[in-house]
């Protein structure tokens, strides 16, 4: 495998045991019904478990995977009549996707839950409701409120405090928290064909989620790892950090560099929880963590090779023990 799978055609789903019992809860006692905040970072696994719930419940099943086939290769192929799923559109005048999810999709997407539906049931995937603006969030809350009977909509979010909570407020949250290291570890071994340990490396490094992990293990997300060693590399005086803040810009790396700048950020923060460090060395790291998290979050408005070179020298001033501040 070179290649990570779209949500719509994973063929198996990982995820902590605390997730899964939650999800076995709903569908056993028949309640996959009315709206379902599916929250996590980055990679972990909401979007695939939003179709892997889409499929069992337009098959009927009782459990999690529990799908027909047809109904697979349907959701697959997009083509599913009573699926219907909510993402940025492209603007048709620029050619780039939308900053926001508009009231326009949400009414239409209110419109067909009020149609009757092939299966009797009728999902809809919003990824991410993170992106909604705030009149396609109160059109979907009327939906919310009164759901047609069968429908139920599963609303993505990486922020779920950050969406309306009046939104929230009536739906079931369903929280897809860190997969343990080995257990993840272990399953992105079989996946990619890499060594244990060099998958429990990259378990790290994604901070336990599924997607992020393997998108680490594969093409564009190689390049990345070794553009945040040769930074960490650099930061601690082994290589020329100039050189190494460098490879976060260049036409076409933003996905890497923003990978990069993960992997960074995530490196420093184990550090914090190191054992056997002075109290002054943990108000260090957390120090320098936050010189970086508050540098990178820069990102977009400033030249990626000069952030990266000044958070470099910051991380290393306040490691040696100099005072510095972020402006």
């Amino acid at each position: 495998m070179d290649t990570l799978p779209p949500p719509e055609e994973a063929s198996d789903f990982l995820a902590s045991p605390r997730t899964l019992l939650q999800v076995e809860q709903f569908l056993g006692r028949g309640a996959m019904e009315g709206g379902f905040v599916l929250a996590g970072a980055d990679g972990a696994g909401k979007a695939t478990l939003a179709f892997l719930l889409a499929a069992t419940v337009l098959s009927g099943g009782k459990k999690l995977g529990d799908v027909d086939p047809k109904v697979r290769s349907m959701i697959a192929a997009g083509a599913h009549p009573d699926l219907t799923v909510m993402r940025r559109q492209e603007n048709e005048k620029t050619g780039k996707l939308r900053q926001e999810i508009d009231v326009d999709q949400a009414r239409k997407v209110i419109s067909k839950l009020h149609q009757t539906s092939a299966s009797g049931r009728s999902v809809v995937i919003v990824d991410l409701a993170d992106e909604l603006n705030r009149n396609a969030a109160n059109s979907l809350l009327k939906v919310l409120e009164e759901p047609p009977k069968g429908a139920v909509l599963f609303l993505l979010s990486r922020s779920p405090s950050r969406l309306l909570p009046t939104l929230t407020s009536r739906c079931r949250k369903i929280a897809l928290g860190a997969v343990e290291e080995d257990a993840l570890a272990n399953w992105l071994a079989q996946r990619t064909g890499s060594s244990v340990d060099d998958a429990r490396t990259l378990a790290r490094d994604a901070e336990g989620a599924p997607g992020r992990a393997l998108r680490l293990a594969l093409g564009e997300g190689q390049e990345a790892a070794s553009v945040a060693d040769s930074f960490l590399r650099a930061v601690e005086g082994k290589q020329d950090l100039l050189a190494a803040s460098r490879k976060f810009a260049g036409k076409g790396q933003e996905l890497i560099a923003e990978e990069a700048r993960g992997i960074v950020l995530a490196r420093l923060r184990r550090r914090l929880t190191e054992d056997g460090i002075e109290n002054s060395e943990r108000g260090r790291r957390i120090e320098a963590y936050d010189q970086a998290r508050a540098l990178f979050s820069y990102i977009g408005t400033a030249d990626p090779a000069q952030t990266a070179l000044v958070a470099g020298l910051r991380i290393r001033d306040v490691m040696a023990g100099k005072t510095t501040h972020v402006r």
